[in-house]
């Protein structure tokens, strides 16, 4: 019997909420495979404060990509047997969301969350100030051309383009 031959997901009894939880956890399956692929198969990321080395040889790095292939496709026979429906997302919230991490993350260098830390100086208040000040701005930025999500953004809309 060919899998396409078999009842849709409410023949099996899933309900509503099982059907959230499996296409949940299938989402972020799927977007872990997209990580995985891109580390095994791409340039490896880096930035000003870290860099990543492949450590894995050509031909794991191959089977790695081939084995997620492979998980991928069973992905796609489980969404037709269920008859689920992808789930559409927008970049911006994507960008705002990290934005947003970072943004949180940036605040504890202000010199009123890092004197946890210890006493400052005026001259380290000001290090940290110039530290924080030409990082906030941009990021700031980014939040507010993303801040409409969706259709409505700025992003969308055409705003905010050179």
């Amino acid at each position: 019997m060919d899998h396409r031959d078999r009842a849709p997901a409410p023949a099996f009894g899933l309900g509503e909420s099982h059907i959230r939880r499996i296409t949940s956890t299938l989402v972020l399956m799927d977007q872990r495979l997209d990580e995985i692929e891109r580390w095994a198969s791409g340039p490896l990321p880096s930035g000003p404060l870290y860099r990543w080395r492949q450590d894995l040889d050509p031909r794991a790095l191959k089977r790695i990509v081939l084995e997620a292939r492979k998980v991928r496709e069973e992905l796609s026979r489980i969404v037709e047997r269920l008859d689920l429906q992808p789930q559409e997302r927008v970049a911006s919230r994507a960008i705002q969301t990290g934005t947003i991490f970072s943004l949180v993350e940036l605040e504890e260098l202000e010199p009123r969350r890092i004197r946890a830390y210890g006493a400052l100086t005026e001259a380290q208040i000001r290090l940290l100030e110039e530290i924080w000040e030409p990082l906030n701005g941009p990021l700031e930025e980014i939040r507010r051309l993303c801040g409409g999500l969706g259709a409505g953004s700025a992003a969308s809309s055409g705003e905010g383009d050179p």
